[in-house]
């Protein structure tokens, strides 16, 4: 578990203040696996692949799906025990420090090129888990072929006092079907008694399936 000292945090939230607006882009899906899909000289991948490699790695029935801060250049874990970052400020200047580790899917609708997956996060505030109501994941593949999941807003009670609404959003660049993972950029932030808001970049994979050292950063709990 990650950790900040308060002049830390306080010095981000004044930076961070009012961004969360701007991460709106779609980045463009680089690789089904290690087979590019839009490189000069290479083969493109279909959207029948690409809808193929997302059924094999979300639509495979409930599944726990663990995420963590990665590097773009690896997809390597930064450390096994942090997961998706935001930091904010509560009530009478309180320090915030959110961590999404990952989400639990209980089930799987799907319609064309879009998948609605019922979630629930797994979610800590300042090391404490928050009590969070269910979500939905709406998986697509857009018209210029990028792949993303944008999760409805959720309520989150916070130690009784925190009251708040939680966003989180992924933008796939890399899918590995065989291993059941994927990475990409990501956005979370939620919003009321306290705001906290983070971006970067993060690796993910179903639990069930195991992965190579080399891909994974994640240990199994």
């Amino acid at each position: 578990m990650r950790s900040y000292h308060p002049v830390t945090l306080l010095f981000a939230v004044a930076l961070l203040c009012g961004c969360a607006s701007d991460f709106t882009n779609d980045p463009e899906l680089k690789a089904v696996a290690d087979r590019p899909t839009s490189l000069p000289g290479q083969p493109q991948a279909s959207r029948q692949e690409l809808a193929a490699a997302l059924d094999t790695v979300f639509a495979g029935g409930a599944g726990t799906y663990v995420l963590c801060e990665a590097s773009s250049a690896t997809r390597m874990c930064d450390s096994p025990d942090d997961g998706l970052s935001g930091i904010g400020l509560g009530g009478l200047f309180l320090p915030l420090l959110l961590e999404v580790d990952g989400f639990d899917v209980s089930a799987v609708q799907r319609d064309g090129d879009k998948w609605r997956l019922t979630s629930d996060f797994s979610t800590t505030v300042n090391a404490a888990p928050p009590i969070c109501a269910g979500t939905d994941g709406n998986l697509s593949i857009n018209q210029a072929g990028s792949v993303s999941i944008d999760f409805d807003s959720f309520y989150c009670n916070w130690l009784v006092i925190g009251n708040v609404v939680t966003k989180v959003d992924l933008f796939l660049d890399w899918i590995d079907p065989a291993n059941g993972s994927f990475a990409g950029a990501y956005a979370v932030q939620f919003n009321g008694t306290g705001n906290a808001f983070g971006t970067g970049y993060f690796f993910g994979r179903r639990k069930s399936t195991a992965l190579s050292d080399a891909v994974s950063g994640l240990n199994e709990s």
